[in-house]
């Protein structure tokens, strides 16, 4: 909510956890497919406090795997536009 308006992004290529106060929390569920057995592990770049509640796991082929993305922000944490990457390997 943004003043007396509320906002959605649908992007289906980023993940946006919205405004997020100090000293709160955001999630948001991706969900992850693999054509062969994999090992993933999910790493973040550029944000300390964004982190998969789910991480290191086999993945077989056609699973469809959720994760949920956690953002927690220190009580501390200045205002401001956070970006950073999630990667997983090819």
């Amino acid at each position: 909510v943004v003043g007396n308006h509320v906002g959605f992004n649908l992007d289906s290529d980023k993940l946006h956890f919205g405004t997020i106060p100090p000293g709160n929390y955001a999630d948001r569920d991706i969900f992850l497919t693999s054509k062969k057995k994999s090992r993933i592990y999910i790493s973040v770049e550029d944000i300390d406090f964004v982190y998969p509640s789910v991480n290191n796991f086999i993945i077989l082929p056609g699973e469809k795997k959720k994760i949920t993305m956690l953002a927690s922000v220190a009580g501390n944490a200045k205002l401001g536009l956070y970006k950073g990457k999630i990667k997983t390997p090819a």
